[in-house]
């Protein structure tokens, strides 16, 4: 039986990412995924891209990850967020975010998620302790006092003192731990698309709130927009099967006129179900739960990506320095120890998201004018818009 320190079942930004930090430490790591190899290394783009913060960028930099994807993230200088109406337009009063408030340093980076993963593969594959297991399932998992052994679906069975669920919001590693969660749909889909654009984007991002959801335009490398549109479910069908000029149409309108002409790449477009999803707990015995298995919420504030990302960084953390101490890396006060590192402030986000989806999707007049007033009133008070952004960093 192959023994490991710690196994990891789900190959995604998440796993990959944990793999790599502990890979690091000279950690022995065995990843687990169930698509191939060619999912990585030859991905076609999904639209989907990653919001990456500051503090979680500085993660990537010390883990060898950033030497990689670095010139491949397009970093943001400005942010503006804005409350409006696509007839009776963009609301006057709005908030806007610039790096000069935060000593010039870069408010994040847009990173299309196919790229990253990428990358993080390159790296992972220069770290003689991690191991990869493509097209592979987990059965079952069990534990004794001191171990925890994984069944794949072929019979054979692995051996680590801590397994890792980073299998996605529709975890099976959650389910055979017996965790439960919370979760339920929003009346929206997200349609995405990368734009080209014909003026320069100057590493603006723009968040536009409308009765029907948010819609972000999101700067990417080459003078490229990740468009990500929040549509009422009902509506989502019709535009999708908008001819390209109908399509461009519907984008012009929400983008506005500042990127001059626009047209989708390669005219594809995809749809996400938006819901939220929270677990009850992220710890059973020698099992834990990161990212996306213990956690998915709008992508409103673009914090979902960081907050796994926080995750990793804490785990490793506890598991690094109960490794160094000789101490029981998968032993309860370890993962009790990173439970209370993070619950708690994923349990804030979660709900304070929930609570900004709610109150921007929506028409009713009166909340339309308390948004707009409080995002004017906070854009004029410099010491605010720094405290709100320097959290957003991760600072």
């Amino acid at each position: 039986m192959k023994q490991y320190d710690v196994i990891i079942v789900g190959g995604g930004l998440a796993g990959l990412q944990l793999a790599i930090c502990l890979g690091v430490h000279k950690m022995r790591v065995c990843v687990i995924d169930k698509s191939p190899i060619s999912h990585i290394v030859e991905s076609a783009d999904d639209g989907r891209t990653c919001a990456i913060a500051y503090a979680s960028a500085n993660l990537f930099k010390h883990t060898g990850v950033w030497d990689i994807v670095g010139d491949k993230a397009c970093p943001m200088h400005d942010i503006r967020i804005q409350d409006g109406d696509l007839v009776k337009g963009i609301s006057y009063f709005g908030m806007e975010y610039n790096r000069d408030l935060v000593e010039g340093k870069d408010l994040g980076y847009i990173v299309e998620n196919n790229t990253l993963r990428r990358c993080q593969y390159e790296r992972l594959q220069q770290l003689p302790t991690v191991s990869y297991m493509a097209e592979t399932t987990i059965q079952d998992y069990t534990t004794t006092n001191d171990t925890a052994q994984v069944v794949l679906e072929d019979g054979t069975m692995l051996e680590s003192k801590l397994v890792v669920g980073a299998d996605g919001k529709f975890s099976k590693m959650r389910e055979l731990a017996g965790i439960k969660v919370s979760q339920w749909q929003y009346d929206q889909t997200a349609i995405v698309c990368t734009i080209d654009c014909e003026r320069p984007h100057n590493n603006t991002a723009v968040e536009l709130f409308l009765p029907s959801g948010p819609f972000a335009s999101l700067p990417l490398p080459n003078n490229r927009m990740s468009i990500v549109w929040s549509e009422r479910t009902a509506l989502v069908d019709d535009i999708m099967a908008l001819d390209t000029d109908g399509f461009n149409a519907h984008l012009k309108r929400r983008v506005g006129d500042w990127l001059g002409d626009i047209s989708v790449s390669g005219n594809n477009r995809w749809r996400y179900p938006l819901g939220m999803m929270h677990a009850h707990t992220y710890i059973a015995d020698r099992f834990c739960l990161i990212a996306d298995s213990a956690h998915s919420m709008h992508p409103i504030a673009g914090q979902g990506f960081n907050m796994g990302v926080r995750d990793i960084g804490a785990l490793t953390e506890c598991i690094v320095n109960a490794y160094d101490a000789g101490g029981d890396i998968g032993g309860a006060s370890v993962l009790q120890e990173y439970e209370r590192y993070r619950y708690a402030d994923n349990t804030s986000l979660v709900t304070i998201c929930d609570g900004l989806t709610r109150l921007f999707s929506n028409n009713n007049s009166i909340l339309k004018i308390g948004r707009s007033l409080g995002l004017g009133a906070l854009n004029r008070i410099p010491f605010a818009k720094r405290m709100f952004m320097r959290h957003a960093m991760g600072m």
